[in-house]
């Protein structure tokens, strides 16, 4: 008779572990893993939100280095025209002697109007050898404002072709608009 019971007890404590158990991972383990799944999902979620702001960001500063790279070129003049067509004509002598040409004449031109800028235009006569036409050129690319050589004819000046006559049409944009900068 002690056995009997010495045994329903043992079936009783088996059963009663095993419900234990069964409850256990039913009400326990079985909800938190669920949400272990759902925080894995979250987390997957927000690193591929977290890799598109980057790539966003990275965006953003490309397209501002950009943008501060041509400010100076697209800041709105408030020089009269007079100033303008003066500063061209100086800019032009000064690359000209940079460059070592030798300037035979320069004048101001017509002032053209666009949609969105205003253009200075000056023609230049210049005498030189090849390689201090091309570093004119250079100079005119490298300038602080925005110029542009738009016509230019270069001759031989001899027979013996070392010396080059350089006619040119050389413009200033001025921009019409202002740019809005955000910080």
């Amino acid at each position: 008779m002690i056995e009997i019971k010495q045994r329903e007890k043992i079936i009783i404590s088996a059963v009663a572990t095993i419900l234990f158990l069964v409850l256990f991972i039913f009400l326990v383990l079985l909800p938190l893993s669920d949400k272990v799944k759902d925080l894995r999902s979250q987390i997957k979620q927000s690193e591929l939100t977290l890799k598109e702001v980057l790539a966003l960001q990275a965006k953003k500063d490309n397209i501002l280095f950009e943008c501060n790279k041509f400010s100076e070129h697209l800041q709105v003049n408030d020089a009269s025209d007079q100033e303008n067509e003066g500063w061209l004509l100086k800019e032009i002598e000064k690359l000209s002697q940079k460059s070592y040409l030798a300037v035979v004449n320069l004048g101001k031109s017509e002032i053209e109007q666009d949609k969105n800028f205003k253009i200075y235009n000056a023609d230049l006569k210049a005498e030189g050898e090849i390689s201090e036409i091309l570093k004119f050129f250079s100079y005119v690319q490298e300038s602080s404002k925005l110029l542009v050589v738009r016509d230019f004819i270069v001759t031989p000046k001899d027979d013996k072709a070392t010396s080059l006559e350089y006619d040119a049409k050389i413009s200033m944009y001025v921009p019409q608009i202002a740019i809005a900068k955000k910080k």
